[in-house]
């Protein structure tokens, strides 16, 4: 039998149709949660690519990667948002090119671009 290939890389834009979502660039998830959800194996660095803006919240499970990549395609359009400052975690992960937005945070004046 022949090994299936483990992706590593997961699209996310929460305006896509999640009905045909598989993690594709041509069918993202619409939610962080659903690529966490997605990664099989703790041994590999995955990466999630987002479009648009999209939650990440306390309880995010990144355990089932070695260190992961959240990466937007336009630091003016992409953000996250939610409660970033309580991310806690064991597997290292990297923001590049997206913005992030608190909740906590009451205006997009807080918003920081990384």
């Amino acid at each position: 039998m022949q090994d299936v290939p483990i992706r590593t890389t997961f699209y996310v834009d929460p305006d896509a149709d999640g009905d045909i979502a598989n993690g594709s660039s041509m069918h993202p998830f619409t939610s962080i949660g659903d690529a966490l959800e997605m990664m099989a194996n703790n041994q590999l660095n995955d990466t999630i690519v987002v479009r648009g803006e999209v939650e990440l919240y306390l309880g995010s499970d990144f355990t089932q990667a070695k260190s992961l990549t959240i990466i937007g395609t336009d630091p003016e359009v992409d953000k996250i948002v939610g409660d970033m400052p309580q991310v806690e975690t064991e597997v290292p992960v990297t923001f590049k090119n997206i913005g992030i937005s608190s909740l906590w945070q009451e205006n997009d004046e807080s918003m920081i671009n990384i």
